[in-house]
């Protein structure tokens, strides 16, 4: 994996619908939505190698999506999927594993004039990792949330699938960091 370079596309991370099964393992549906979700899957959705969950503490990784039927997602860009994890410990909070990823693998060796465009404005190669603040400095609360009322809602605004766009936005739609907020809860918050 390379380096962290700042250029993966923003995006918005949620979890809901948590559920102890045992110890500290939790069924949890993650929510995941880029920037121009539908915009950015209607234009490279044949670029995408693949993408994966990776070290959810039960498995070291879950392949989401490779294009093909075998896919547990329909849309790299936007999805919600439910998943087990052994959660991590902190300030009497459980909460997503620590080095908790969302990998995606663009193909590399594609000579594509769209992979050619996507590489021009973002990594390759990149994972969405998790804050690792869990109260230990003044801005702790932006880096994790705590579940409400043991739900969270992800967001439902829709766009409209348009392939046809200025490239020049994609720059706009870069993120400054790959780091998304941890989620944590309480076990009473489950079922």
């Amino acid at each position: 994996m390379k380096t962290f370079s700042g250029n993966v596309p923003q995006a918005s991370f949620s979890v809901s619908d948590v559920a102890w099964v045992k110890d500290d393992l939790f069924k949890v549906t993650i929510n995941f939505e880029t920037i121009e979700s539908a915009k950015l899957f209607a234009k490279f959705q044949d670029e995408l190698s693949d993408l994966k969950l990776e070290n959810t503490g039960v498995e070291d990784e879950i392949l989401m999506w490779d294009g093909s039927s075998h896919s547990k997602i329909d849309n790299f860009s936007k999805w919600s999927s439910t998943v087990l994890v052994k959660a991590s410990k902190h300030n009497d909070l459980y909460c997503l594993p620590d080095d908790f990823a969302i990998k995606f693998n663009w193909n590399a060796r594609d000579t594509s004039e769209l992979h050619a465009q996507w590489s021009k404005y973002f990594d390759t190669t990149y994972e969405y990792t998790l804050s690792k603040d869990f109260g230990t400095s003044l801005t702790s609360t932006k880096n994790i949330k705590i579940e409400r009322r043991c739900m969270e809602s992800s967001s439902n605004s829709t766009s409209i699938a348009d392939a046809n766009y200025d490239v020049g936005v994609l720059e706009q739609w870069q993120a400054s960091s790959n780091v998304l907020p941890n989620f944590c809860w309480t076990k009473h918050c489950s079922a």
